[in-house]
This record gives structure tokens, sequence and C-alpha cells, in this order.
């Protein structure tokens, strides 16, 4: 049933968003050698989990919020410490190899980000989190394993910094 909500969802973004695909960062930049960490297999996910601080943020490239948000959200994660960004494309095969690989790399992380295999959506969306609809975007904080926070939509990259102390103390 949450993979038809993850379908449903995606049709009605690219309804709602056609032209989103097409959205090029602000600035280009000369690419890095490659600040994509390759597809994240679910069984990997635990192990980036376990880590003291772990800050999961889950997009597409039809999701019209997750397009617009991602460029200022990478700055705002290029300057906080100690939690580790964990940022995962969910868009089809076929549009990671043609688009998002180069967008990240245009949009120069300094952190790898990953994309999302040819694997189940139920399966995937079981490892991230057992409790997500497949909403996008959705963004989850782990500590040491433990799920501390999660939530879907935009994130208020103001008050980001100050959740992360928040969360990640101790």
């Amino acid at each position: 049933m949450r993979a038809n909500l993850f379908i449903a969802f995606a049709a009605a973004c690219l309804i709602a968003g056609p032209a989103v695909a097409a959205k090029k960062p602000k600035k280009s930049l000369a690419a890095p050698k490659d600040p994509a960490g390759g597809y994240l297999l679910p069984k990997e996910i635990d192990k980036l989990k376990q880590d003291k601080c772990a800050f999961f943020h889950v997009w597409a490239t039809w999701c019209t919020i997750c397009m617009d948000e991602m460029p200022d959200l990478i700055k705002v994660l290029k300057g906080i410490k100690d939690v580790k960004p964990v940022i995962i494309d969910v868009s089809s095969i076929s549009v990671q190899d043609s688009f998002s690989k180069r967008w990240m790399q245009q949009l120069r992380p300094g952190f790898p980000t990953y994309l999302k295999p040819d694997v189940k959506d139920e399966e995937y969306l079981n490892a991230i989190d057992k409790n997500f609809s497949g909403t996008l975007p959705y963004s989850a904080v782990f500590k040491k394993g433990k799920l501390l926070k999660s939530w879907t939509g935009q994130v208020d990259l103001k008050t980001l910094n100050a959740e992360f102390q928040t969360l990640c103390a101790k």
C-alpha cells in the first residue's frame, strides 16, 4: 500500500511540476570527481543510521519542493559539523543517469550523496523507516540507530542547525 502511495505522489508531482527536471542549480561550478556515493542498498542503510548523528533526506527530481530546497539544504549541511548527511535520490534509474548525478556534481555537496537502486519501493522505504509513507521530501535524524525525529515536506533550514544540536547532544 505504501508503494502505491509513493507512486500516486510521484504522479501528482509529475503533473504539478513537469519542468522541474530541467531546472539547473543557480551557479554552475566545476564538478568534483564524483560526489555521488553510488547506489545505497537497503542492507547498507542500517549501517549509516548507526552513526553518532545521521540526517537522512530522501528526494526525487520529480518533486518540486525537493528540487527547490536542495541547493540551500546542501549549503546548510556543509556548515554543520558532527552530523552525517545521507541524501538519497529515489528518482527512476534513467533519470538518475541522465540528470540527477550531474546535477549533484554541479551542486558540489562535499559529502557523498546516494541513489536508490532498482529494488522494490516498499523494501526501500522500510529500510529507511518502517513508518515512512513515501511522501517526499522526507527527512529523519537517527542517533546510533534510533530514530529521533522524522518529518515530510520542506526542511526549515533556518532552524536545522539548532534542531541537530538539540537532538544529537550528549
